[in-house]
């Protein structure tokens, strides 16, 4: 792993020396996931994993364009913390790569999360932002959550909290991944449809197709 450049910056109560990286490797996934914590991606390369602190702005991106598995570009900045000796690393951009050297070993899911040639789960992102909230969209998140659990779909498919989607006239939104879709206007109700869409999907295998 190659740290090219160091640079020493002026602070009021002491010099902090940051250095610039750019890593490429394989996104693993977020640390404390199943707390809905996006504030630190894992980052898989030749075999050493790393953490690195991601920015308000970057958040919204990696969760909804990345997938464990994905090669990825991160730069940023690294702060040696001098009571640990460690390196605190922070992201300022990071793009999606074709596979590269630092990527190109096989990836693998532990057995805990997934089964050899498992796909990985489908997403429905439910917007929890304000113009969402008060248009049902927590009582849409509930009920999702509610048929996932009663329909034993968890192993196939997962739902997050997200930030806004950019369609806040059709509240309450989701977006539905893989694909991207963004449906709005979606009501309770309309809970149960949505999964079974997905399933039924998931298992045709039909790319491209919307769920109505």
């Amino acid at each position: 792993m190659n740290i090219p450049e160091q640079q020493t910056v002026d602070h009021p109560l002491d010099q902090q020396t940051l250095w610039r990286f750019n890593f490429e490797g394989r996104f693993l996934g977020f640390a404390d996931r199943e707390m809905g914590n996006r504030k630190y991606l894992h980052m898989d390369i030749l075999g050493e994993q790393v953490q690195i602190k991601l920015p308000k702005e970057l958040r919204i991106y990696v969760g909804l364009h990345l997938q464990p598995g994905d090669c990825i570009h991160v730069g940023g900045v690294g702060k040696l913390d001098p009571g640990t000796g460690r390196f605190k690393l922070k992201a300022h951009q990071i793009n999606p790569i074709q596979v590269s050297a630092h990527c190109a070993l096989p990836f693998t899911v532990s057995s805990s999360e997934s089964t050899q040639n498992k796909r990985p789960k489908s997403k429905i992102l439910v917007c929890q932002k304000s113009a969402c909230l008060k248009r049902g969209g927590r009582e849409l998140l509930h009920t999702l959550e509610q048929n996932l659990n009663e329909k034993n779909l968890k192993e196939y498919v997962e739902i997050e909290r997200t930030g806004c989607l950019k369609q806040c006239s059709q509240a309450p939104n989701v977006m539905v991944m893989p694909g991207k879709e963004v449906h709005g206007k979606v009501k309770p109700e309309q809970a149960a449809g949505v999964l079974e869409c997905l399933y039924r999907r998931r298992n045709r295998a039909e790319n491209g197709t919307h769920c109505g």
